[in-house]
């Protein structure tokens, strides 16, 4: 039943990215165009001798990350506001404190324009992975690695970074969705989103409310490198960031009850197994409209 799922899956997801048999993570021409001027003006500011500036294939809704060749290293350069890179590079350090794989972001700036900088972590997202043909074993033994970090994840209390802004779920999420759909669908997203994460504090922590195979970094041989996108990293409810982190588990096909007895070998906090099954099916109901939206409204 799960390779079934996972070849559906596949075909589902295959038009949204080109993949380059070599390495997984190579670009084409024509996404190096799209690099906004802006951009490659900061990039090229801050590091004259940069080489083949390009947007990675799997690109995020706001198209805001380059990649660039500089001293013989892949550097990234990730652009939003102030607050979200300054955010970021505190929770990447926060994340390696606790032995929770990341990379280690840099602030940069350029003409009052901010960016995350760090080096390439070593591999490809674990979306492309599939989409070359990784076997279910393999998915479930990255998913495994995912959860034991997961869980490391509990032990960082909210209060850690209470002088950082649109620190919890909600915020975030009016945040983005507004960024990306729209002031009317981030408002309902935020409402959405706060009442998800009702309930016992005890069960809140600084958790990456994003786990997907986007975010997801894995090597060759099968095992997990680090996760990305430190945007998404938040104050909420484990079983809130659970449910997002098991909705690609379950839309591939697999068991959520797998995932949830290897959190409880490891982690430290109750989960509510209904609760986090309602929430990943919900967030593949959600993902497919806010999709659908922004398609139709591309039109």
């Amino acid at each position: 039943m799960a390779n079934w799922m996972i070849l559906c899956w596949r075909r589902c997801n295959n038009h949204n990215t080109q993949l380059n048999k070599a390495t997984g993570r190579q670009h084409n021409k024509s996404v190096m165009k799209n690099i906004p001027n802006l951009y490659r003006d900061a990039v090229i500011g801050r590091y004259p001798n940069a080489q083949n500036l390009r947007m990675p294939v799997v690109a995020g809704s706001q198209n805001n990350v380059i990649y660039a060749e500089i001293a013989g290293e892949t550097r990234v350069f990730k652009f939003g506001s102030a607050d979200s890179v300054k955010k970021n590079a505190q929770i990447s350090k926060l994340y390696k404190m606790h032995k929770i794989p990341c990379p280690q972001i840099n602030i940069g700036e350029y003409n009052s324009l901010f960016f995350e900088e760090y080096e390439l972590l070593p591999g490809t997202t674990l979306f492309e992975a599939i989409q070359n043909g990784m076997d279910a074993n393999k998915i479930k033994q990255i998913y495994r690695e995912i959860i034991e970090c997961f869980s490391k994840m509990d032990r960082i209390p909210g209060y850690i970074i209470s002088d950082i802004p649109n620190k919890h779920a909600h915020e975030f999420a009016k945040q983005h969705i507004t960024n990306t759909n729209g002031a009317i669908l981030g408002q309902i997203c935020m409402a959405l989103v706060y009442m998800l994460n009702i309930g016992n504090n005890k069960n809140d922590a600084v958790y990456h409310s994003d786990i997907t195979p986007k975010n997801t970094i894995v090597s060759a041989d099968g095992h997990l490198v680090g996760f990305i996108d430190m945007d998404s990293v938040v104050v909420c409810n484990i079983n809130y960031a659970f449910g997002m982190l098991a909705a690609k588990y379950i839309q591939m096909g697999f068991d959520i009850n797998e995932l949830i007895n290897i959190y409880n070998k490891f982690g430290t906090k109750k989960l509510s197994p209904k609760r986090i099954a309602f929430l990943a099916d919900g967030m593949n109901f959600v993902k497919k409209q806010l999709w659908e939206y922004s398609n139709n409204k591309q039109k």
